[in-house]
């Protein structure tokens, strides 16, 4: 496959970068750090807390706005890294910062894991084809047997 057939431009991506290992363009939609939209989302879901917790709490619930805002940084943070992998050849560049041994064991198994997908798709293609003569002889059998009924009333 041509490094032309890989390329997948995400819509509306935040940043743009080249993988090192395979050189496909990518990007990223979503940006580690919170932006506007994140803090106007935050402050919608702390007032909806803190009208459901008014009557207990009081005021104190507006303290709610900072256990929202750690649970935004998370999933925030999730979300970001779990694009950081290069869905070509697996290379994930926060792993090979960390632990290099560790990124060529993960972009090993990316590829192996690759291969036996591939694999599978051949012997179901190669199954698919058996199932379907089998199907087709059941099929003329059961045409068969009811042109006989027919013949026979």
């Amino acid at each position: 496959m041509s490094l032309l057939g890989r390329i997948y431009k995400p819509k509306k991506h935040v940043m743009r970068f080249f993988c090192p290992l395979c050189r496909s363009e990518r990007g990223m939609r979503l940006a580690s750090r919170s932006t506007l939209k994140n803090y106007i989302q935050m402050i919608l879901t702390t007032a909806c807390i803190v009208l459901a917790l008014y009557p207990f709490m009081g005021m104190r619930s507006v303290y709610s706005f900072f256990v929202v805002w750690g649970f935004f940084e998370l999933a925030l943070r999730f979300f970001s890294r779990r694009g950081i992998p290069c869905p070509y050849c697996g290379f994930d560049a926060s792993w090979y910062k960390k632990d290099v041994k560790m990124a060529r064991i993960l972009v090993e198994q990316f590829w192996a894991i690759k291969k036996e997908e591939k694999d599978n798709m051949k012997k179901e293609d190669s199954s698919s084809s058996a199932d379907e003569i089998v199907d087709d002889a059941r099929e003329e059998d059961f045409n068969n047997s009811l042109e006989d009924s027919v013949v026979q009333i």
